[in-house]
């Protein structure tokens, strides 16, 4: 069986567990984030991938397992046009690597991709999609899934708000396009003291962490094209407003 059609396969099966299973899209989450898992569908003969399932409110969601050498496992989840899929993945062993196909079949990241630990892929339509955790020696693993929910701004504009009803411990993602040499301006109304945001480069590196001294309002500098990962945070329940502006370079 082909590469196309094994993952079509998975995707008529995943539909179904999906159904089964009430897991909805993530891009519907509303404004908490919890911690969340995955519930792997019964196997029979032949093993269904595991729906990954988003608490209610959540953006990520996070599985662990083992491999036997030459091993693999298939996930399916739910996005829509538009959103980014932020993958992380750990391996005990370095062959450890991801594959992760569209709807349609088509490859948006494989196992030759240089990038394993950290990517952020752009998902191009509504559907179920097909990620892979896969090795060529044993391993134990981590794959962390996260959909941000995108940032945008109308036309014409520079700035956006976006607001949120946390519950202690919460956290919700989101993401947003800017170049290189631009401008981060934020303003964070929040009314819990340990509520703060974090800014996360493309490369992944840190701009802006929850152990900065100034939350409420801070101009960070953008150092390269690309999708930046915003963050918001608390460690008891508050109700926050976030205020974006991207200057025009």
């Amino acid at each position: 069986m082909n590469r196309t059609t094994r993952t079509t396969a998975l995707a008529a099966t995943a539909l179904a567990a999906l159904a089964a299973t009430g897991a909805a899209p993530a891009a519907a989450a509303p404004a908490s984030a919890a911690a969340a898992s995955a519930a792997a569908v019964p196997t029979g003969a032949a093993a269904a991938p595991a729906a990954i399932r988003f608490a209610p409110g959540a953006t990520s969601a996070g599985v662990s397992g083992h491999l036997a050498a030459g091993g693999r496992e298939s996930y399916v989840f739910r996005a829509r046009a538009g959103q980014s899929a932020l993958v992380r993945l750990t391996g005990s062993d370095p062959s450890t690597r991801f594959t992760l196909v569209a709807p349609d079949g088509s490859p948006l990241h494989t196992q030759a991709t240089e990038a394993q630990d950290r990517v952020v892929v752009p998902l191009p339509a509504d559907g179920t999609y097909v990620l892979d955790v896969l090795t060529t020696s044993a391993t134990d693993y981590t794959l962390d899934l996260a959909l941000p929910v995108p940032i945008r701004f109308a036309p014409g504009t520079t700035s956006a708000t976006v607001r949120a009803d946390l519950a202690a411990g919460a956290h919700r993602q989101h993401a947003f396009e800017a170049r290189a040499g631009q401008s981060a301006q934020v303003v964070f109304d929040h009314g819990a003291a340990g509520s703060r945001w974090t800014l996360v480069a493309p490369d992944g590196s840190p701009l802006h962490t929850q152990a900065t001294e100034v939350q409420d309002r801070a101009e960070v500098p953008l150092p390269a094209d690309g999708t930046y990962l915003l963050t918001v945070l608390t460690d008891q329940p508050d109700r926050v407003s976030l205020r974006l502006t991207i200057p025009a370079a």
